[in-house]
């Protein structure tokens, strides 16, 4: 989140300026904080029963609206307008939805509950899965790119299949299976 705050600019035009560069910081030290805080509240959360403080709310909330801002910053404003969707969704009008879009819905200290401190949100499984294997499948692939390994594979499966019917479908499937 850090590197993410401070490499990519909030808007193209602003890329030079003073005041985004303080922006940019102060958003690579919210996520900072926000992730020293897990640590630092997570029992005092489980010994209140899951209640929470005004500090537990402004670090999610914070952690929420940083985790928007930076998406919105590497993808564009798609995702982060579907999130947004999905939360007021879950915790506003999905109770007022009829037939299958019908959702009892969440309090907000549960959306943030489940989305901050719990294994079921941005630190949980898919995050884990995220740092473990995506990143080695990544590495990997790096790897076959710059000892020139990939070229190899795509050549023999382009010399395998080029000719045929359907040629660079059967290159496509080919060279990806070969690659693992």
């Amino acid at each position: 989140a850090v590197i993410c705050a401070l490499w990519y600019p909030a808007h193209i035009s602003l890329k030079q300026s003073k005041m985004a560069l303080a922006v940019d910081v102060l958003i690579a030290a919210g996520a900072i904080a926000c992730l020293l805080y897990i640590p630092y509240a997570e029992d005092a959360l489980y010994e209140r029963g899951v209640k929470f403080v005004t500090s537990d709310w402004v670090f999610a909330i914070m952690a929420i609206f940083i985790v928007i801002e930076l998406i919105r910053r590497t993808m564009g404003w798609f995702i982060p307008v579907l999130i947004v969707i999905c939360l007021s969704y879950v915790v506003l009008w999905g109770k007022w939805a009829t037939g299958i879009f019908h959702f009892p819905g969440l309090s907000m200290e549960t959306l943030l509950y489940r989305s901050f401190y719990s294994s079921e949100g941005m630190f949980g499984s898919i995050s884990r899965i995220s740092w473990t294997f995506v990143f080695m499948f990544i590495l990997f692939g790096a790897l076959l790119v710059r000892s020139g390994v990939g070229d190899y594979i795509i050549n023999v499966a382009r010399a395998a299949a080029g000719k045929i019917i359907g040629g660079p479908g059967f290159i496509a499937v080919l060279g990806s299976g070969l690659m693992g």
